[in-house]
């Protein structure tokens, strides 16, 4: 299990569903947790996780053009030092 600082924790959350975008950020900025980034697309996800580290991603498994799954395996390869969870 990885252990976050919540106030200190740089969460991303990717989901084309803009309410359930929102819903998460709300639930985990109330929880004390964040910064909290979202992204509604693959490649505004991935230009974000290029252009930052993040301590957690979210990500719906369908999104469009590709997959969570896709998203998760191409962070990994941007960022090796990170530890992963599946």
């Amino acid at each position: 299990m990885i252990d976050l600082n919540k106030d200190e924790s740089r969460i991303l959350v990717v989901d084309d569903e803009e309410s359930l975008r929102l819903t998460f950020k709300t639930f985990l900025s109330r929880e004390g947790y964040g910064p909290v980034t979202v992204a509604s697309t693959f490649d505004e996800a991935l230009a974000l996780i290029e252009n930052n580290t993040f301590d957690l991603i979210v990500s719906d498994i369908v999104l469009e053009g590709a997959s969570g799954i896709d998203l998760l395996r191409r962070a990994k390869e941007v960022n090796r030092t990170a530890r992963w969870s599946w």
